[in-house]
């Protein structure tokens, strides 16, 4: 069903996210799942070993 509404053939790589928040007392108040086509996005992510892993930003990115 999603790659028909994607504009995809069934079997063609996608970029598929999930998004979990939680408040401050670590009760989940949204959750959210998307499912991107592989030819149109790029995931760009820049890691490091210094700092705390919340320093991590990861990028979706519309490729033209």
């Amino acid at each position: 069903m999603q790659a028909s509404l994607l504009g995809i053939s069934e079997g063609a790589p996608v970029l598929s996210l999930e998004r979990v928040t939680r408040d401050q007392h670590g009760r989940l108040f949204e959750y959210t799942w998307a499912i991107y086509r592989g030819d149109r996005y790029r995931l760009v992510s820049h890691l490091t070993l210094d700092g705390p892993p919340d320093e991590v930003t990861p990028r979706v990115t519309p490729t033209l």
